[in-house]
């Protein structure tokens, strides 16, 4: 929840500017390795590269950031790396608090083309952006996609 997110900050906040530079300079910064059959020691070293680059786009959409969480997830994958479901949450989470729904739709849409699994926090999130600039139609629209997801709306929704 926010609480660990919280604490989790502290955290980040010592490794950003390791986590910057290494999401900005592409795969051999990220430690994503370029091996055709990934070793386990490669697929350790991908997952905590997906680690790092969360972690810088969370705290840039904690800033505000909006632009730079999705130029960040744009690196990532440039450099070879898979986001994932968290990656994409987080740049539409940034998108809609900056009150631009339209954006963080779009990244749903590329969550969408890329193959990555929506969840419902991915939807809700994109609902209370429209629903925040009284939106009903765009709010119906994304409804009407959660449900072609195979989802249910909740108490949220």
């Amino acid at each position: 929840g926010s609480s660990s997110r919280r604490g989790l900050g502290r955290a980040a906040s010592a490794r950003k500017a390791d986590t910057d530079v290494a999401c900005s300079r592409g795969a051999a910064a990220c430690g994503v390795p370029e091996v055709a059959v990934p070793s386990s020691e490669a697929i350790a070293k991908r997952s905590a590269a997906a680690i790092k680059c969360n972690e810088a786009i969370d705290r840039a959409a904690l800033e505000g950031n909006a632009e730079k969480a999705g130029q960040l997830l744009l690196d990532f994958e440039r450099a070879g790396g898979k986001a994932d479901h968290r990656h994409y949450n987080s740049v539409i989470r940034a998108h809609a608090k900056c009150g631009n729904p339209v954006s963080a739709e779009r990244w749903l849409r590329r969550m969408v083309n890329k193959g990555v699994p929506r969840t419902l926090g991915s939807y809700n999130m994109l609902l209370d952006a429209y629903a925040k600039t009284d939106d009903a139609e765009a709010c119906e629209r994304v409804l009407q996609h959660l449900i072609d997801d195979g989802m249910e709306a909740n108490i949220t929704s």
